[in-house]
């Protein structure tokens, strides 16, 4: 069980009746010390050590541990205890996930016909057309030239995004399924992302390499 950790924690009690190696039980004694003491009425002989010191910023407060009032003892409290469950979620989530790609290496027919279901209801293309289109572009990205993951089948064993398909919007609006006439290829995530930024604007796209090479020269 997770406890708060101190801002300062107070010093510890000094055993005054010569065995360290027993806990303390108080005003410097150990437990038997303590007990003997008390039996013998001289207990008030040793003097009561000061009261822990509150380093939380509210001494009016009564102290609970670790130099923290009871109020921000529970808060410290319940933020260390949510983040060991996050840390155990997060560790148990990876561990599943690793377990389920173990079991289900066999699956890449069912995610052959999967791509091919995704590409037919959004763009209206054909998973054969996908691996054509995918082979003449050599797996990688038609602007960037980078790689993407392969068509479905071949490329089900790695754990990269595939390849987007991207279609003419000036056809095909977005929101609605394309009609698989104005496909004009497939691009890597950021290059997608970056034309639906552009607008698909030519002067845009001019523009923004005009200022590109502008800032280059500067730095040179």
């Amino acid at each position: 069980m997770a406890h708060p950790t101190p801002r300062g924690r107070p010093a510890k009690a000094v055993i005054t009746c010569g065995h360290d190696t027993s806990p303390h039980k108080g005003r410097g004694l150990c437990r038997l010390c303590y007990i003997r003491r008390r039996r013998d009425g001289t207990l008030h002989e040793y003097p009561l050590l000061p009261p822990p010191l509150i380093l939380c910023g509210h001494p009016e407060r009564k102290h609970r541990g670790h130099g923290l009032c009871q109020e921000c003892y529970q808060r410290e409290y319940t933020r260390l205890q949510r983040e060991q469950i996050a840390r155990r979620k997060r560790a148990w989530r990876a561990q599943r996930q690793r377990e389920y790609h173990q079991r289900n290496k066999h699956l890449s027919k069912y995610k052959r016909l999967r791509h091919a279901q995704r590409c037919k209801a959004r763009y209206n293309l054909s998973g054969e057309r996908y691996e054509e289109a995918y082979k003449a572009q050599k797996g990688l990205c038609a602007i960037c030239r980078r790689p993407g993951r392969s068509a479905p089948g071949s490329i089900a064993k790695q754990n990269v995004r595939p390849l987007d398909v991207d279609h003419d919007h000036a056809c095909c609006p977005r929101g609605k399924k394309g009609c698989g006439r104005c496909f004009r290829g497939l691009l890597c995530g950021k290059c997608n992302r970056a034309l639906g930024g552009f607008e698909d604007n030519i002067d845009f796209l001019r523009g923004a390499v005009a200022y590109l090479e502008r800032w280059a020269t500067r730095r040179q």
